[in-house]
This record gives C-alpha cells, sequence and structure tokens, in this order.
C-alpha cells in the first residue's frame, strides 16, 4: 500500500464518492498494518536467533572477541551488543516497529475521516452550505437597522467624550 497524503483528503463536492471509498482505504491500511505485525514477529524471532548463534560464537572463541578464556555472561553479553549482525538485526526490528507506529496512526486517521465525512453528509443534509437568501424588503429592514444602530453607537461615543472632558 503507497501512503498518499491525499488519501486523507475529503472532496466536499464528492461525498457520496468520498464515503463509499473510505472502507477499503480503512481495510487497504489495516491489512498492511496486519502484515507489519507479522514482519515485527519475525525480525524479534530474527534478533533472537541472531542474539543466540552470536553469544555461541563468542563462547567457542572468547579470545577472537579480546576476552579472557573464561568470560561472565556479562562480559559476552556486552560484546554481542557491539557486534554488526546483531545491531542490524536491531536497526530491522526499528524500522518495523517504526512502519506499525506510522500505519496506526493512518488508521487513526482514517478513523477522523469516516467521522468527518459522516458530519460532512449531516450538515449538507441540513443545507449548511447553501447560499443565503434575503426577500428584498427584508433586505431594507436590515439595512436600516443596521444604519440605526450605528447612529446611537456614535451617540453614545460622543456622550463619552463630553462627560470625559
Amino acid at each position: 500500500m503507497e501512503l498518499d497524503d491525499n488519501m486523507l483528503n475529503i472532496d466536499l463536492n464528492a461525498l457520496e464518492v468520498e464515503a463509499a471509498r473510505q472502507p477499503r482505504l480503512l481495510f487497504q491500511a489495516s491489512k498492511e498494518l496486519a502484515k507489519q505485525k507479522t514482519e515485527f514477529g519475525n525480525a524479534e524471532k530474527k534478533l533472537e536467533y541472531t542474539h543466540a548463534i552470536l553469544i555461541k560464537n563468542v563462547r567457542a572463541d572468547p579470545e577472537k572477541y579480546k576476552l579472557d578464556k573464561k568470560p561472565t555472561e556479562t562480559a559476552i553479553k556486552s560484546v554481542v551488543l557491539t557486534l554488526k549482525k546483531y545491531r542490524i538485526a536491531l536497526n530491522a526490528l526499528g524500522e518495523v516497529q517504526y512502519n506499525i507506529d506510522i500505519l496506526k496512526g493512518l488508521v487513526n486517521a482514517l478513523e477522523h475521516k469516516k467521522r468527518m465525512i459522516e458530519m460532512e453528509i449531516t450538515l449538507h443534509g441540513q443545507n449548511y452550505y447553501s447560499t443565503p437568501y434575503v426577500k428584498s424588503d427584508k433586505w431594507k429592514e436590515l439595512i436600516d437597522d443596521h444604519k440605526e444602530v450605528e447612529f446611537r453607537k456614535k451617540a453614545v461615543r460622543k456622550k463619552r467624550k463630553r462627560v470625559k472632558r
């Protein structure tokens, strides 16, 4: 699944298309998340296996790793943590965890998108986006009321100025 920022956008002029597309997007993201969780399990097993093999190698030839002939467990584990094979396996595990975190965020964002589509459909059904219409005689009344309010505000300001002096 290719992650695209546009998959989170909502086209307000095609809500029916967005609503129809949403379950498929959420399913794809959830499926990819499940794959990455499986990969994480595999990467964990690979890290454990690599760790065990490296411990075995260090115990077999401690002098190769600049340890005493009878190294302690702590010394062996410390050497293993510095070996390249172990770090590669650890980095692979970290990358898979990163992918899981990103996909969890995507699934969460798609859930939010679903709720937003529902809200937009509700608003559309209530004519929230309709064009306002005022009858011509009502319009004149509104303008006259507005002028009267502005005239009163000016009068009050003049009175306040006189009182302050």
